[in-house]
């Protein structure tokens, strides 16, 4: 199998993109994700090969029902906003995947102190991610400045007239395309 050639670092990396598809559109499998942690994690063959099943089956799904990417397709861009501000602000010295998973966890906080997010899925989503060996926050010696991160995010192409848009979970195993203030984004502790 392909995956047993990656090392551990890209091996995680991937692992994000498959939260991100339980958060916003299937709780079960999310559930699963959180209940397999631990052989995900070792690389269990057969826990990794439904795990890519499932996750494919889901954007599968999405990009069907919006092959143009003007309404719910948006939602695969969860943890993205933040994610690739994060790449780009930090020099690319995060995996796409690790810059996702910090994402992720930033966008569910910023839900929740909307009131988009349901309280208590930030933590949730953060635990999740620990126990998959991904990064949640910054790492140190990553550096990057709130006006890098948001000028970044301002290029993202989610935005509409000007706005900040994310893909934040309304509820686990949905979500919604959302106008942010960018006051809620200089509030994130990354």
């Amino acid at each position: 199998m392909v995956l047993t050639t990656l090392n551990d670092r890209e091996f995680r990396s991937g692992l994000a993109e498959a939260v991100k598809h339980g958060l916003i559109a299937d709780a079960g499998h999310l559930e699963w994700i959180e209940a397999s942690a631990a052989q995900l994690a070792e690389r269990d063959l057969g826990a990794v090969t439904a795990l890519i099943r499932r996750s494919i089956a889901i954007k599968a799904d999405i990009v069907a029902r919006d092959e143009r990417e003007a309404g719910p397709r948006e939602l695969l861009n969860a943890g993205h906003t933040v994610g690739h501000a994060l790449e780009h602000a930090g020099g690319y010295q995060l995996l796409h995947g690790e810059a996702v998973a910090i994402g992720l966890v930033a966008e569910c906080r910023i839900g929740e102190a909307l009131g988009v997010t349901p309280g208590g899925t930030a933590d949730r989503v953060e635990a999740l991610l620990r126990a998959l060996g991904l990064p949640v926050r910054t790492p140190a010696g990553v550096e990057v400045s709130r006006s890098d991160l948001l000028a970044a995010m301002g290029r993202d192409k989610k935005n509409r007239g000007g706005k900040l848009r994310m893909a934040l979970p309304s509820e686990v195993g949905r979500g919604a395309s959302v106008d942010v203030p960018a006051n809620a984004v200089r509030a994130l502790d990354l």
